[in-house]
């Protein structure tokens, strides 16, 4: 009898230690966060790339193994006979190869976008349909919510994800102000319009769940770079400045914590960007000292939380570097501007629940170095779990709000879980115990 006894309490044991409930993603669950890396206007080691920046810059993300890396547009441009990349497929393809050539196998996932070289510049092949259609582009997160205009190639035309999938820290938003697709053509993001109010609710609903919030598309409102810096008054985008205008503005008055953007080949970080009654909206080529606070973004002065977006371009992912133009009117805006000279490489960015930190990992011989703090404060523990309104279906879909568990309630959670399972389970072996007693005695 006690050993059926011993028997009955292993099994029950055994049980609760295979319950899924102890494999809890540790990314969700440890409070020292994760890291991610973003980049932009890559190449492919082809003609217009300087040498081997490109995968200069894809071997040290396979080194430095983040969990994921978030492109910020421009991926292939040109075919490449030496990387055997003739299709937006095969740069996919290319690219995991080189990550996974310096990560020991191991996947990163790496998020496309499009930029105006998937778009309006796009060679035959390298339209962004041309690579949300290939398996090997396929969105590697599965997680990501698409604007529903177009399912099919929305997860790198405007769409958002949190990550990590539970207990999720951070929202990227990806949208394209001023590009024309193959599919769908120019899409408006006007004050008013179904995408700007569809970006509105998807900022403002991580925002109520305290995730920090990264609002990314390819071409900069804020440039002083040489080749891009006049995009908005005198370039392509001069039509569509206003549209750049109004998810600027809506980027400062719902203060999202960073804008990330590529197209300028080189690197620029800006001062924090806030909006106040003596600077109600911030206008290209125009600065003004009000729309700034005094934060540097180091440790002894570093940006604050909810005080406004800082904006950076990182378009050094290894294509044709370019200079910075020292008279561009959005020069003063900036704290670091750097010619993308000898510089290649992406940010590595490490988040928790109260730091948002940024570093320059140079993968090439340039000088630049570059890191940057923002300091918020942990989520607040509700008092009770909050009720989700329904609502009647909208004209414009927006993203359905979820509840994100406070600081800590996650391996609460866990910990009653495992324990409720294994009084439920040992109690079921007593049980079973002295079923077999009575019948014995009988």
């Amino acid at each position: 009898m006690r050993r059926r006894r011993r028997v009955l309490l292993a099994i029950a044991v055994a049980a609760v230690l295979a319950s899924p409930y102890l494999g809890v993603n540790a990314a969700a669950a440890d409070p020292g966060g994760f890291t991610f890396g973003a980049v932009g206007d890559n190449g492919s080691d082809g003609p217009g790339d300087p040498g081997d920046s490109t995968s200069r810059t894809l071997r040290m993300i396979g080194q430095n193994q983040p969990a994921f890396v978030q492109s910020l547009g421009d991926l292939a441009y040109d075919a490449s006979a030496a990387s055997s990349v003739h299709s937006g497929a095969d740069w996919c393809t290319w690219t995991n190869g080189q990550i996974a050539s310096t990560s020991g196998g191991t996947a990163v996932p790496y998020i496309i976008a499009a930029g105006n070289h998937e778009a309006q510049d796009a060679k035959p092949g390298f339209a962004i349909e041309d690579y949300t259609g290939a398996s090997s582009c396929a969105d590697p997160l599965r997680s990501i919510t698409s604007f529903p205009t177009d399912p099919d190639t929305d997860a790198a035309k405007d769409s958002f994800y949190d990550f990590p999938a539970s207990s999720p820290l951070l929202r990227v938003i990806n949208i394209n102000p001023g590009l024309t697709y193959r599919t769908g053509g120019l899409r408006d993001y006007s004050q008013g319009s179904a995408l700007y109010d569809w970006v509105k609710q998807a900022i403002l609903d991580a925002k109520s769940k305290h995730e920090w919030v990264v609002l990314t598309y390819h071409v900069a409102y804020l440039n002083a770079g040489a080749d891009h810096g006049a995009d908005m008054s005198t370039g392509y985008y001069a039509p569509t400045a206003p549209q750049f205008g109004d998810i600027f503005a809506l980027a400062g008055e719902t203060k999202v914590d960073l804008i990330l953007n590529g197209h300028e080949h080189n690197y620029q970080r800006s001062k924090q960007l806030r909006l106040t009654d003596a600077c109600p909206r911030i206008t290209h080529d125009r600065y003004d000292a009000a729309c700034t606070t005094d934060a540097d973004g180091s440790p002894a002065a570093p940006y604050v939380r909810g005080a406004g977006p800082v904006q950076l371009i990182i378009g050094t992912g290894g294509h044709k570097p370019s200079a910075v133009n020292a008279d561009d009117g959005d020069f003063p805006f900036m704290l670091v501007a750097d010619s993308g000279a000898d510089n290649c490489g992406y940010v590595s960015f490490t988040v928790t629940d109260t730091t948002f930190a940024g570093t320059f990992e140079n993968a090439c011989a340039g000088a630049l170095a570059d890191s940057f703090l923002i300091q918020g404060t942990a989520a607040p523990t509700p008092s009770a779990t909050p009720t989700v309104p329904t609502t009647s279906p909208s004209a414009h879909p927006t993203p359905s709000p979820t509840l994100a568990p406070a600081a800590g309630a996650a391996p609460i959670a866990i910990v009653i879980g495992v324990l409720g399972g294994a009084l439920v389970l040992v109690g079921a072996a007593w049980t079973v115990v002295a079923i077999r007693r009575r019948r014995s005695r009988h």
